[in-house]
């Protein structure tokens, strides 16, 4: 049986077949450190381990973080952070 309609490629069909399979995302948000956060408290606001904390983090020593330093937040974990402010 022949099918031409089945072997024609518009744009989007071609897009999708040369379009990598979903994979996690590996990006990171930042996070400026503000007075009196930790690590732990920092992981907790965003909902990951502190372990993955460290691994976004691979340069900087948990116990020495100081206030207005960046840091890096996986991407996954802002979808379940509390992003509003709190004084």
């Amino acid at each position: 049986m022949n099918h031409p309609q089945l072997w024609r490629t518009s744009g989007f069909t071609f897009a999708l077949l040369l379009a990598p399979l979903a994979a996690p995302s590996l990006q990171a948000a930042g996070h400026t450190v503000r007075g009196g956060e930790t690590f732990t408290s920092i992981a907790k606001k965003y909902k990951v381990s502190v372990t993955t904390l460290q691994k976004a983090n691979p340069k900087v020593k948990p116990g020495l973080i100081a206030k207005g330093q960046s840091l890096n937040v996986p991407a996954n974990a802002l979808k379940g952070a509390s992003l509003i402010a709190k004084p």
